[in-house]
């Protein structure tokens, strides 16, 4: 059994996992948790009443590693207001989230904390997908996209970011909680961040990222139809800021430029060219286009026109 020995100028990061119906890659994530070169962890895991075997993998793990806190829901939460109860289970000053079927490089933890801006209340590593039982080796020559700062109407727009490959300082947790049901609790996190404080990023790939049917955030993307899938993406964008207005976060120019986009989304009814977007994207092609490393005015011009027919 391990039991951790308390290291006095080693911080305290608590691991925030959420479990449902895992049973059949969950081994693969536990072992590159409990295997980090940073020891001093514990792990807080909450199950969402699975129907499968997750809960016993999870007891297994528990029984050999003292680091283990294990929570079983009476009723299921869904998976915003189980990471929002696994959250608020943890103790320590630095939380980190966890997917139950991801692969941590064993290192992630030590690095992460190692390169933490010290200005920063939320910083993010690289993550790459992979489909399978095991990620494969890539070439590491594809562009990274990233965002740092403190503007939150650039994620808005373009968010690279993944609760899966997130940190935050648990300070954060005052101003981002309660997690809205209506939106995405990493996109929730991570624009209370930069709109209260500053995102960094750690580029470097320390999160494996498994696809598979059941994530979450292809809900959408796996609808057939094209026009539905862009109706309801152009919906889920609008309560998604809308969400965020709602709240007192963020500045004057921020609060605006959002405003104004969700009000063009509301009124675009189809797919069809549309002048007042264009406008808008290449007015604000700073922000919308913020991930684009290398920006030329054709290239601008070029993307604003191809964003103006479905808003997106």
């Amino acid at each position: 059994m391990y039991t951790p020995n308390h290291i006095p100028d080693q911080p305290l990061v608590s691991i925030a996992m959420c479990t449902y119906n895992g049973a059949t890659s969950i081994n693969a994530q536990m072992d590159s948790i409990i295997q980090q070169t940073y020891r001093h962890l514990e792990i807080v895991i909450v199950d969402d009443c699975s129907a499968d075997n997750t809960p016993e993998l999870i007891q297994a793990y528990q029984e050999r590693d003292d680091r283990i806190r294990f929570y079983r829901n009476d009723k299921n939460l869904g998976y915003n207001k189980n990471f929002e109860k696994a959250c608020l289970l943890t103790t320590g000053n630095y939380i980190a989230i966890s997917d139950q079927d991801d692969i941590w490089d064993l290192n992630k933890i030590e690095v992460m904390m190692a390169k933490w801006d010290k200005e920063s209340v939320f910083v993010y590593s690289i993550s790459k997908d992979f489909f399978g039982d095991a990620p494969l080796e890539g070439d590491g020559t594809k562009p990274i996209r990233y965002y740092e700062g403190s503007m939150p109407e650039k994620l808005a727009f373009d968010s690279p970011i993944h609760g899966h490959a997130c940190m935050f300082q648990r300070s954060l947790l005052k101003a981002a909680l309660p997690f809205p049901d209506t939106t995405y609790y990493d996109w929730w996190l991570s624009m209370i961040a930069s709109a209260t404080d500053k995102v960094s990023c750690i580029k470097e790939t320390l999160t494996h990222h498994r696809i598979r049917a059941g994530n979450s955030s292809r809900t959408l993307l796996d609808i057939k139809e094209k026009d539905e899938r862009i109706e309801k993406v152009r919906r889920q964008c609008i309560t998604h800021m809308e969400a965020f207005l709602s709240q007192p976060a963020g500045s004057i120019a921020t609060r605006t430029i959002l405003a104004k986009y969700i009000l063009l989304l509301r009124r675009k009814k189809s797919n069809g060219f549309s002048w007042p977007l264009f406008s808008f994207f290449f007015t604000h092609r700073n922000i919308v286009f913020h991930y684009k490393r290398r920006q030329n005015v054709f290239s601008l011009l070029k993307n604003s026109f191809k964003k103006s027919f479905t808003g997106l």
